[in-house]
């Protein structure tokens, strides 16, 4: 006798396992989509299909906003402790990045020197020396892009790293999160989805020039939504279907949405709703990479690879070809991220960082279940430990970096 189908997997929130997903893999995709995207303004290369430019040059961060949503929302909702929530955001992003900084600033940068035809002590001398470089930087907060000039004579000269300035909005929406759950807005997620809706009316305002065109404005709206989106879906997961038709809905809406100005409006949610489907539809227990999560080290070192490249000559080769052979060199110091930097670093999440007391702030914590209207279950969150979360990818754009680097030719 054939037993019946439990309803709950038929639901968003029984479809993703919480233990047995693959939204690392999907991470993994997303940033090599990033490098393949970069390959064109890097290398001097125009976009050649234009319909799909922004699509090309947006879905990467954007993906990666959502995953961040939906795990970061189950990570609340299971621990609601704000001491570990911070120590867990901080262990996962901050020494990785600190070790890339040191990475750029002296080794790509004093080796860009050398074979363009300067000295390395050239970068370790003046206000954009390779130290000034880390230390001014080091705060997620990025102050300039170049090393002592490097990388000079390149397409996007002076920027050795634009992949590193979403990481404060990463951390701002971090922030974010954790007022919404010491508040107990969390708890109540129809308030989300409002929140979720002002954001959409926000993109409509920023497309149609209704609203300011500032740096966070534009940004806030543009990563908000995408972060927000995630979190709606983790909290309406036992309302929200899993079965192929959606997907295919949301396929159709991103294909279309090319044709508004900012294609978010139409296809924003639904960006978030394929990626995290993904993780739950991909289902091959080698690519969960629960140990071996190399994504946020492809994200934050392929860049500076890339411009390595073009130094060295890539600029000549077909971009696909170029981002390729990126993808291959970058790979090893993703791996040595992961194995001497990013995994020691999530191992501390089980010592105590700060006194005993801190941890013991506990606010707006969530019932173990609810049945009240518009109140939330708590569930663990898919895939996630706590600290296994990647930032997201830039997308390296003329008006979206902080402080903006030289816009690469279109």
């Amino acid at each position: 006798m054939q037993r019946p189908e439990n309803p709950r997997a038929r639901t968003l929130a029984g479809f993703v396992d919480p233990r047995a997903n693959t939204l690392n893999f999907v991470r993994l995709i997303l940033a090599g989509s990033v490098v393949f995207w970069h390959a064109y303004p890097l290398n001097g290369h125009p976009f050649p299909w234009e319909g799909g430019r922004q699509i090309a040059g947006s879905i990467g961060v954007d993906g990666f906003f959502a995953i961040s949503g939906f795990l970061l929302a189950g990570s609340w909702l299971h621990k609601p402790h704000i001491a570990t929530y911070a120590k867990n955001r901080l262990l996962r992003i901050m020494p990785a990045f600190w070790v890339c900084l040191l990475v750029v600033g002296f080794g790509f940068a004093p080796l860009a020197a050398l074979a363009q035809g300067g000295s390395v002590g050239q970068v370790l001398d003046g206000p954009h020396s390779a130290l000034q470089y880390v230390l001014r930087n080091s705060a997620l907060t990025i102050q300039f892009h170049d090393v002592a000039g490097t990388p000079a004579d390149v397409p996007l000269s002076g920027v050795w790293n634009g992949s590193l300035w979403t990481l404060r909005w990463e951390a701002l929406a971090y922030v974010g999160l954790a007022a919404l759950g010491l508040l107990g807005i969390l708890r109540h997620r129809a308030a989300v989805l409002a929140l979720l809706g002002l954001l959409w009316l926000a993109t409509i305002g920023l497309a149609a020039d209704v609203l300011p065109q500032n740096y966070w404005l534009v940004n806030g709206t543009r990563l908000g939504l995408m972060f927000v989106a995630g979190m709606v879906l983790h909290l309406y997961g036992d309302r929200i279907t899993s079965r192929w038709w959606l997907a295919a809905v949301c396929t159709a809406l991103l294909v279309a949405s090319p044709l508004l100005p900012d294609y978010r409006i139409l296809a924003g949610p639904a960006v978030a709703y394929l990626v995290i489907w993904s993780g739950g539809r991909i289902t091959d227990p080698r690519l969960r990479l629960t140990d071996r999560d190399i994504s946020y080290g492809l994200y934050i070192y392929a860049f500076p690879i890339q411009q390595a490249l073009v130094i060295a000559g890539s600029a000549a080769l077909p971009p696909l070809v170029a981002a390729v052979l990126a993808i291959a060199l970058t790979v090893p110091l993703a791996v040595a991220s992961w194995v001497l930097v990013e995994r020691p670093a999530l191992r501390l999440k089980y010592r105590r960082l700060w006194p005993r007391a801190w941890s013991r702030v506990r606010l707006a914590s969530p019932q173990p279940t609810s049945s009240l209207p518009g109140t939330v279950p708590v569930r663990p969150v898919a895939g996630h430990t706590g600290v296994g979360h990647l930032p997201a990818v830039v997308i390296p754009g003329v008006d979206v970096t902080d402080p903006p680097p030289p816009a690469p030719p279109s």
